[in-house]
């Protein structure tokens, strides 16, 4: 995104901003600081907003991503059977 805009009487000026999207929410936003701590939306506030939710996963229980992915495709095979059993 690049904004023009004149200052001071001087010549227009091109300035390239920036923004940063949370990776649990999407939100995106042009940031205040260099390294934002959290998303600033306001629904969201994750502190973990640069970091996808595989990697996310992947911290939180200790595990590489071949187990995540084993952990993840029997959820969902459960899910199947479950709402397969019910119909």
């Amino acid at each position: 995104m690049k904004l023009s805009y004149q200052y001071n009487s001087e010549k227009n000026k091109d300035y390239e901003l920036h923004y940063l999207t949370c990776k649990k929410c999407g939100h995106k936003w042009i940031p205040k600081v260099k390294n934002p701590v959290k998303c600033p939306n306001i629904d969201c506030q994750s502190y973990k907003w640069n970091q996808s939710m595989k990697e996310f996963l992947m911290e939180y229980y200790h595990i590489d991503e071949k187990e995540l992915e084993e952990e993840l495709k029997k959820i969902i095979n459960n899910k199947e059977k479950i709402i397969g059993g019910n119909v």
